[in-house]
């Protein structure tokens, strides 16, 4: 389950349990910034997982219904709920600490860190800038490699104490 981004210059490949299990860098330029790297690195992922994803058959054809007319009365809010919402979007605003289940794997050169959500999925990836200037194509893609196998065997640990 592999997919390149559309600019071809990353491919992840995805296990059957979805995890990645690995990432071949072709073209190392464009990926040079960080934040680039991991816009293409979500975009393959996003594209491997919709790719492999099999298509339901469609639900046999209902009768048509008409929709029922529903009347509703918009209320202006409370004051109670201004401020309950004014609440939300301070915490939300709050600079994010992280969970205590993430779980984060390092490259063996300690360049590359992947942070795994509880939930599962793609995670965060962070590089090194300096070394991702310098690095060639092949190296990325191990080191990512590396990065998603140690994170994934943490979690693996974690699950299993």
């Amino acid at each position: 389950m592999s997919h390149p981004t559309d600019d071809g210059a990353l491919t992840v490949t995805l296990g059957a349990d979805l995890r990645v299990t690995g990432v071949q860098v072709h073209v190392v330029e464009p990926l040079r910034d960080p934040a680039r790297l991991e816009e293409a690195f979500a975009a393959a992922y996003a594209e491997a997982l919709t790719r492999e994803v099999p298509v339901a058959t469609p639900a046999p054809s209902l009768p048509t219904l008409r929709p029922k007319r529903v009347v509703l009365t918009v209320r202006p809010p409370t004051q109670a709920v201004l401020d309950r919402h004014e609440v939300r979007v301070r915490d939300h605003l709050q600079p994010r600490r992280p969970h205590p289940r993430e779980q984060s794997g390092v490259s063996d050169n300690q360049c590359v860190r992947v942070v795994l959500p509880p939930t599962g999925g793609r995670g965060r990836l962070e590089v090194d800038p300096g070394w991702l200037q310098q690095t060639n194509g092949t190296r990325l893609g191990a080191a990512i490699t590396e990065a998603y196998a140690a994170a994934y065997a943490g979690a693996d640990r974690r699950r299993d104490s």
